[in-house]
């Protein structure tokens, strides 16, 4: 299951909006030894910039970008590589700047960036994601903005940067400082619907309750159990209402978290919690009492919803590198417990830029941010053009709306919780009671809490 979820992030990460995580070597007055500062043109959407931003766009510097890949050596497809030419074309001659890219192999993300930073040969900005965050910031490896902005660093007011500000406040910061300096993404989970599944069996789909106004847990249950069912009588169930491979969909939707960041910066178990209690039951509901739960079938048609977030899954909707849908589809928020939820507050998978303490080139760093986003707006990668492909209008602001209200699950950024995860998912989906898991694994949380809060530096 872990090598499945890591090739379904990688996917995420390779095609995020603009270039990947990047890193930056040179300096940051352009008085230096020839680090890129030719002096670039005029960049464009600055409008509403100072002109020291504007100067400071215009020298760049060198700056090494980060990509993922599943394994070294491996080729670029041909229509990313021609953005990615153009865009480096693009930054040497508007931003004055030069572009090393390096791999990084996905399957060693979780010590790479670590021993490169223990080094002195990391990258010199890095994604943040729910495994990396908090560990980063309290270690002292990123920049918080404030720390940049006393140094000197100028463009935080661009229109680009400010656009996504509260994004990045709401999930990546600590102790009172923001250490993300703009979203590569942020998408809700969402619930897509096999509506052929649920005609064939009469049962009333997930997209009749959205449409009503009453899509919510309870309902939920009732589709996934309705639809659930042994079709050729070996007392053996063969389709299914539901697939979805992250336990933390559930404690969302619930209004629940396993650990909270308090503003302080410490972290504090909250398995007890209320929310968080019910969020766990209704887990142990579905996988291990009714039995709803499935795998590997929604492709085949044989099950009536998939819990995915909508990055994963446009490929399949246009058949672009995989197999198209063959049956109607919907889609639909993932849907909230109202007995506990009380702020809509659900699930999203979230990647940002943050800047390396290490960098001697901050402005650059910055500057190269900036003219990806910029590009990106006017020249669409492939994977934003298949994106708005296999979603409408209307879908597409479904999905913005819900990511607004969206969480990250920042458990699995402490300690070595993400590897050590798998057994405390496994015994809630054998059904049992919610106070059973809290005894058996709690003290295991507050171990790695207590090891994450005392660890405050790298």
């Amino acid at each position: 299951m872990k090598k499945a979820i890591s090739m379904l992030l990688l996917v995420v990460m390779v095609l995020a909006l603009g270039a990947s995580a990047a890193g930056c070597k040179g300096n940051s007055t352009g008085d230096g030894d020839g680090a890129g500062f030719t002096g670039g043109q005029i960049p464009g959407g600055t409008a509403d910039v100072s002109a020291d931003v504007l100067k400071a766009l215009q020298n760049s510097g060198k700056v090494s970008v980060q990509y993922y890949v599943n394994t070294a050596g491996e080729a670029v497809k041909e229509d990313v590589q021609a953005w990615r030419d153009d865009f480096t074309e693009y930054f040497k001659q508007v931003y004055g700047g030069e572009i090393d890219y390096r791999e990084i192999i996905w399957g060693r993300w979780e010590d790479t960036y670590v021993t490169q930073y223990a080094s002195g040969d990391n990258a010199d900005i890095c994604s943040l994601f729910e495994k990396n965050f908090p560990k980063y910031a309290n270690r002292g490896m990123v920049y918080s903005v404030e720390e940049m902005q006393e140094m000197g660093v100028i463009g935080f007011d661009h229109p680009v940067i400010q656009s996504d500000f509260d994004v990045v406040e709401n999930h990546y910061k600590y102790k009172g400082k923001q250490y993300a300096v703009a979203t590569e993404m942020c998408e809700a989970d969402m619930i897509f619907v096999n509506e052929d599944l649920f005609a064939q069996y009469s049962v009333k789909s997930p997209s009749a309750y959205y449409e009503e106004g009453i899509w919510n847990w309870e309902n939920f249950e009732k589709c996934a159990s309705e639809l659930t069912r042994d079709t050729n009588g070996d007392s053996v169930n063969d389709v299914f209402g539901y697939e979805g491979w992250d336990g933390n969909f559930v404690i969302a939707a619930a209004g629940g978290e396993l650990i909270h960041l308090n503003d302080d910066g410490t972290l504090e178990v909250t398995l007890d919690s209320n929310a968080t209690l019910q969020g766990m039951d209704n887990y142990a509901n579905i996988y291990g009492r009714l039995k709803v739960v499935g795998k590997g079938l929604w492709k085949q048609g044989k099950c009536g919803m998939i819990a995915w977030m909508p990055r994963n899954e446009y490929n399949n909707i246009i058949g672009k590198d995989t197999e198209k849908y063959t049956f109607k589809w919907s889609m639909v928020p993932y849907p909230l417990d109202e007995r506990t939820n009380t702020n809509n507050i659900r699930s999203c998978k979230s990647y940002a830029t943050a800047i390396a303490s290490t960098t001697d080139n901050p402005q650059g760093c910055l500057n190269y941010v900036i003219a990806s986003k910029l590009y990106s707006e006017e020249h669409h990668s492939p994977s934003y053009l298949d994106y708005e492909l296999a979603f409408t209008e209307e879908q597409r602001q479904m999905i913005k709306d819900c990511s607004r209200q969206a969480v990250i699950p920042i458990y699995q950024g402490v300690g070595n919780l993400w590897g050590s995860q798998w057994d405390f998912w496994g015994m809630m989906g054998r059904g049992v009671t919610a106070s059973e898991v809290v005894t058996t694994y709690k003290p295991m949380f507050e171990a790695q809490v207590a090891l994450e809060n005392s660890n405050a530096t790298y």
